[in-house]
């Protein structure tokens, strides 16, 4: 699966299974800030995200590439899922 419309779609599940009733992001919305999610719940998401993905996020690329932010994970995810 990589189409981002799917990639969104899963990675906002995840997201409610770490926090049920979380506001639900846009694709601008940067999750730590808006109080989606806190720095613990990122850390559980991006695990989940490697593991549903079959990628890997090294720690460095959260901050470089952003990750926090909904549309960056997505067009992240949407890359190292191709390549």
């Amino acid at each position: 699966m990589t189409d981002k419309a799917s990639i969104e779609q899963a990675i906002i599940g995840l997201i409610d299974g770490i926090r049920p009733g979380a506001p639900v992001p846009t694709v601008d919305t940067n999750i730590t800030e808006s109080g989606t999610l806190d720095s613990l719940d990122v850390v559980d998401l991006v695990f989940q995200v490697q593991e549903r993905f079959g990628i890997a996020i090294p720690d460095e690329d959260i901050e470089a590439h952003d990750l926090r932010v909904l549309g960056s994970l997505v067009e992240y995810v949407a890359h190292r899922a191709a390549g």
